[in-house]
């Protein structure tokens, strides 16, 4: 496997320091999430992720509230190019 491949699966992946399932999973997006790691590449898919946590952060967003998060995501993903 190459290592933009293993790279981005790590960014997907729930364990081992992913982001993506492990901070934003709402329990409906992971297909949208999947797609959105096999269709941007690595540094737009890390962009978005930071992006979201700025927003979640300067919006004190709780940590319980997994639909606002996965909902900022979603239109950064939606939005990345």
């Amino acid at each position: 496997m190459s290592r933009p491949i293993r790279d981005t699966i790590a960014c997907l992946e729930a364990t081992g320091g992913g982001r993506l399932l492990a901070d934003f999973d709402d329990g409906r997006s992971k297909s949208f999430y999947c797609r959105s790691a096999a269709l941007l590449d690595l540094a737009a898919l890390e962009s978005a992720l930071d992006a979201a946590a700025r927003k979640i952060e300067t919006g004190r967003i709780p940590p319980d509230d997994a639909k606002t998060r996965a909902r900022i995501l979603l239109a950064l993903l939606d939005a990345a190019e």
